[in-house]
């Protein structure tokens, strides 16, 4: 039976503590509707449903601003705007119903996959037997944020960054990309994606701060100025990267 229904795109649904399918708006058919989502659910279900999780997580992806799939009473939810995505965390119904609060940023649609999954892949990290929700309500946004959307392998740790955060100048995640491509890190640095230097660690070999047109480059009380195209260059000199 669940194979016949596959032929007809009809798959069946997961249920218990898994990432459930996305349940998304009939955008494919709406006068209302700015873009539609119908292939983006079928990318996040691709990649995320099924997965075990330690309490249910539902996401809802919506064409337009109505929301007629209620994003904001889900764990993840998504809503198509001009220029990009809101993201709503952490909503939820039953007998305690939520509200999910919105990211202060609109999500460009080229990350916005990337971004779900990071979600997912945070809200594993530091859920206790409970839903993003209470997850929140326990830790705090910000902090959850930090763990999910921040890079952290490598020897890299960055903050946020300008894909998440109003404040960010730079976009901390392609300069982590490019310093992971660009050869062998020896030792550990952070990279902070505006002049409040959220990832700064002292204990770090090297902190970057990247402004509009400079890197600062940090080293034991020490400050270098460097071309924020040149950081793999620059770090190959000072024999940190190989």
């Amino acid at each position: 039976m669940a194979a016949e229904l596959e032929k007809v795109r009809l798959p069946l649904a997961d249920i218990g503590p898994v990432v459930r399918n996305v349940k998304v708006c009939a955008s494919q058919y709406c006068k209302h509707v700015i873009r539609d989502v119908t292939p983006l659910a079928a990318q996040i279900n691709q990649r995320l449903a099924g997965m075990a999780t330690p309490k249910k997580f539902k996401m809802a992806l919506n064409g337009c601003p109505n929301s007629c799939v209620e994003a904001q009473l889900n764990d993840l939810g998504i809503i198509a705007v001009q220029d990009g995505y809101w993201l709503y965390l952490g909503g939820k119904g039953g007998r305690q119903p939520q509200l999910g609060t919105r990211l202060d940023m609109v999500i460009k649609e080229e990350y916005l996959v990337e971004t779900v999954e990071r979600i997912v892949k945070g809200y594993l990290q530091v859920a206790q037997n409970e839903r993003l929700a209470e997850v929140i309500n326990r830790m705090g946004l910000l902090p959850f944020l930090k763990v999910a959307l921040a890079w952290s392998s490598e020897g890299i740790k960055t903050c946020i960054g300008a894909r998440y955060c109003k404040n960010g100048v730079g976009d901390v995640h392609a300069m982590a990309e490019r310093l992971v491509s660009s050869g062998n890190l020896q030792g550990n640095l952070t990279i902070s994606g505006c002049g409040n230097a959220c990832a700064m660690d002292k204990e770090a070999d090297y902190n970057v701060v990247i402004l509009k047109d400079r890197l600062w480059v940090y080293k034991n009380g020490d400050m270098d100025v460097a071309n924020t195209d040149q950081l793999p260059e620059y770090l190959k000199r000072k024999g940190i990267l190989k």
